[in-house]
């Protein structure tokens, strides 16, 4: 059983929301809960098992698994399950392999980001050489996926636990404009059908200007965005979570 949680917080007077009101909601449920800084995780300062969630950014928690020896593939932002719903074509590259195309002038405008190591720099779309300039010190080797640019005119944050969507929430663009309820029950439909598939993630999908409802991104169920999800169900999904990734303990 999760009797314990590390929730991450910036600094001692510094805390993302969703952490505060995860820690919150935890407590609430008898959990024993305790904050820590990037420093304290840095320095082996948490006594971590299995039975102890860790709760924070991408990189601390998938840190903290490595830790405890489990194994962790990183969930593709554009699985292949769902290539009938980008309506865009997407493939992996590495920045250099990109900027090398930008300098012998034959590619076009591209949508890229970090593929493995989300914190190497932000999503971006690059139309020049001197965009890619831009990107600053960046290594070359960095694994990055290209996709070609669209126009979204909404998009939302689909929240998904045990195969059903438990909430959904507007985040940027028109919010009057919805995605299709279809679109999105195929979607997670077909994640439900892959070999152990997350049993909690966040399906991020948009409406574009042609009016095609798409998928924007896929994102794990660890240190995401709540955008006002209730902290119960934030909880819900980020304690099965992690108790699939360890091995069930929940």
């Amino acid at each position: 059983m999760i009797s314990n949680a590390f929730v991450e917080v910036r600094s001692k007077t510094e805390a993302e929301p969703e952490m505060l009101g995860l820690a919150a909601e935890l407590e609430h449920r008898g959990l024993k809960v305790s904050f820590f800084t990037p420093k304290d995780f840095q320095r082996g300062r948490l006594e971590l098992s299995k039975a102890t969630l860790v709760a924070g950014q991408v990189p601390t928690v998938i840190g903290g698994l490595k830790a405890l020896s489990v194994p962790y593939e990183r969930l593709s932002s554009y699985p292949d399950c769902l290539q009938a719903h980008f309506h865009r074509s997407i493939w992996s590259s590495t920045l250099g392999k990109v900027r090398a195309a930008f300098e012998d002038g034959s590619v076009r405008p591209l949508f890229i980001k970090p593929s493995h190591k989300p914190k190497r720099f932000a999503a971006v779309v690059v139309q020049s050489l001197e965009d890619m300039w831009s990107l600053g010190a960046v290594s070359r080797r960095t694994r990055v996926y290209c996709a070609d640019p669209v126009e979204w005119v909404s998009e939302h944050r689909c929240f998904v636990l045990e195969g059903a969507l438990i909430d959904q929430r507007f985040y940027s663009g028109d919010v009057g404009v919805c995605p299709d309820d279809g679109v999105v029950s195929e979607a997670i439909a077909a994640m439900a059908a892959v070999p152990d598939a997350p049993v909690a993630y966040c399906l991020d999908v948009g409406v574009l200007k042609d009016g095609q409802t798409a998928v924007v991104e896929v994102n794990d169920a660890f240190g995401f965005g709540a955008y006002g999800l209730e902290y119960g169900l934030y909880a819900d999904m980020t304690l099965a979570r992690w108790a699939q990734l360890v091995g069930g303990v929940l």
